[in-house]
């Protein structure tokens, strides 16, 4: 298992599934509510004390950027509109942008040699694309074709913010795939069914199926990269199905986090 020792800083960018509290420093009627579990689990197997604080937080900066940085936006999107509904909200794009600054402070800092390192050392975690993909489902008259060429969109779009994610010196990159959003509480409402509701299911195992292609191929043809694929969607349908045989301490610890940054340190 990797440490803190060879992972020297964390950077999250995404939705509500990563955030940690920027849009606290926003409008909007998207605030967190809840720390975020996914990449504290990540720092706290990989021995962080310190998590990773908000880029909009007034103390995120100096020394503290060197140990990473965490943009994610609640309510926010692939898409630079989705969210917009809530309010303001930091898009996929202006994510990336607020990486690029926070980059060329730590090159300001340490160097440009030694930002490279770091920053290629670094791991990443992405969560994003569930609000877009909510967004679709709504749109009921669509067809089958034009539901597809949406989801095409989408990780063309996708592909794009992360070549430049990688273009910024990250190599490490874990996403996370859409979860079964057929099954949250505000599809079941908006559609009035008491189980998960089958077309927007089918909309979030579409993408994940594209998704996990886009991200093999981003492996193959960047240089020095690893993209892992971390497979939210079957995690969460088994604990819907199973939940009554988890504990609570069990649900919060059931995403593979260990083997996810095994494949990260297998691969160099």
């Amino acid at each position: 298992m990797c440490s803190a020792k060879e992972v020297p800083a964390i950077f999250a960018f995404g939705d509500s599934l990563f955030e940690v509290g920027n849009n606290f420093y926003l409008d909007t009627l998207a605030k967190p509510t809840l720390p975020n579990e996914i990449v504290v689990l990540a720092e706290e197997e990989l021995g962080f004390t310190d998590y990773t604080p908000p880029y909009l937080s007034p103390q995120t900066t100096g020394d503290v950027i060197l140990k990473g940085v965490n943009y994610a936006s609640s309510g926010s999107g692939i898409f630079n509109s989705t969210g917009s509904k809530f309010g303001d909200h930091i898009c996929m794009d202006e994510q990336i942008n607020n990486f690029a600054k926070s980059r060329q402070d730590i090159v300001s800092k340490i160097g440009a040699a030694a930002a490279r390192k770091l920053l290629r050392d670094a791991l990443y975690f992405i969560a994003v694309g569930a609000n877009d993909i909510i967004l679709l489902s709504l749109n009921v008259s669509l067809t089958h074709v034009e539901n597809i060429k949406y989801l095409d969109n989408m990780i063309s779009k996708f592909k794009s913010q992360l070549m430049r994610v990688y273009n910024l010196d990250a190599r490490k990159i874990a996403v996370t795939s859409a979860a079964p959003l057929g099954c949250i509480p505000f599809e079941r409402d908006k559609f009035s069914i008491d189980d998960c509701v089958p077309h927007v299911n089918e909309l979030a195992k579409l993408y994940n199926v594209r998704l996990k292609i886009l991200l093999s191929e981003l492996t193959k043809h960047l240089a020095g990269s690893i993209f892992s694929y971390m497979n939210s969607y079957t995690t969460l349908e088994d604990v819907l199905q199973n939940y009554k045989s988890y504990g609570d301490d069990h649900i919060n610890h059931s995403l593979p986090l260990p083997s996810i940054l095994n494949v990260f340190f297998s691969a160099l």
